[in-house]
């Protein structure tokens, strides 16, 4: 199992740098075609656009309360849900482990 860890570690540290050396070049990188140079950047109208959801995130980022109370019914609906299929599964389980044990033996 250790080499799972250190294959998945390596992973998660090879993403990073990917992602960081894909912004460079996205973010900071030089202009290579002249259909994306002569881009204008956003419009008055865009940006109208663009505040309600700036502060839509920054207020769930803060204050998710509200949201999380309207999943809360829910949320404990599948849980129950998934603890009872859970039982469930262990008490089938439970039953035929005795059968296999002899088909072992």
């Amino acid at each position: 199992m250790k080499w799972v860890a250190i294959i998945a570690t390596t992973s998660v540290v090879l993403s990073a740098c990917y992602t960081l050396w894909m912004c460079k070049r996205v973010v900071f990188g030089d202009v290579t075609k002249e259909s994306v140079g002569s881009m204008k950047d956003m419009s008055v109208r865009e940006f109208g656009y663009f505040v309600p959801l700036i502060i839509l995130v920054a207020w769930l980022g803060f204050y998710p309360t509200p949201v999380l109370d309207l999943m809360h019914e829910s949320v404990i609906h599948l849980v129950a849900q998934a603890s009872t299929s859970k039982l469930d599964a262990a008490a089938a389980l439970a039953q035929t482990a005795p059968m296999l044990d002899v088909a072992h033996h």
